[in-house]
């Protein structure tokens, strides 16, 4: 039971987290608006009217703060918010593990660092999911007369650590897959079930 929660949990909490954001600041942001559009509109459908409003311009200011982070008057910025977070007790640990888990995953530009998820063959008995990353050097290829791929091997529910290791070509299949959906299975012991009509397991 108590690992059915934690599971649970661990999905729920950021959707959760999200949904109370966007209904906050809806709320937030309506109130000065409201008054204004009960002058212009029906006082049965300004609250709506009003909600829209708030929405599209809130959607408009944060495509506009996207647009704004990307040029170098905000790098100090982030950089300052990075050390400070970093520092905090307790938030620290939370923010750097979610920041480490991003840049495994992602890259600036829409460019990911992991290639693709693959299923890893450790044994006759048992396989691994992993990813595979960059490219094996000229010197290992070398020694070991093999066509090798770099593979790293996350450790669950905290993907933030775990094995990077040069696999053979047929020791490695095609998880069928994408990166999020692999790194969720991993963050949830593989509790949760993809549901995406894929037989990924298979090749």
């Amino acid at each position: 039971m108590k690992k059915y929660f934690i599971t649970g949990f661990i999905i729920l909490l950021p959707i959760t987290l999200t949904l109370w954001v966007v209904v906050f600041t809806l709320d937030l942001l309506t109130n000065p608006f409201l008054s204004i559009m009960e002058k212009i509109t029906p006082p049965h459908v300004a609250l709506l009217f009003t909600r829209l409003l708030v929405f599209f311009v809130l959607i408009a200011f944060i495509m506009v703060l996207g647009f704004l982070a990307r040029l170098i008057f905000f790098d100090h910025l982030i950089k300052m918010l990075n050390t400070l977070f970093s520092r905090l007790p307790f938030i620290k640990k939370i923010y750097m593990a979610v920041t480490d888990i991003s840049k495994a995953v992602f890259s600036l530009e829409g460019r990911k660092a992991f290639r693709k998820a693959v299923l890893v063959s450790l044994s006759d008995k048992s396989t691994a999911i992993g990813f595979i990353s960059g490219e094996v050097p000229i010197q290992c290829v070398s020694k070991t007369k093999k066509k090798l791929l770099p593979v790293v091997v996350p450790t669950a529910p905290h993907p933030t650590s775990g094995w990077f290791l040069f696999v053979p070509e047929d020791k490695v299949r095609d998880a069928q897959i994408s990166n999020e959906d692999a790194l969720k299975l991993i963050v949830a012991c593989g509790a949760i079930n993809l549901d995406n009509g894929k037989k990924w397991h298979k090749k």
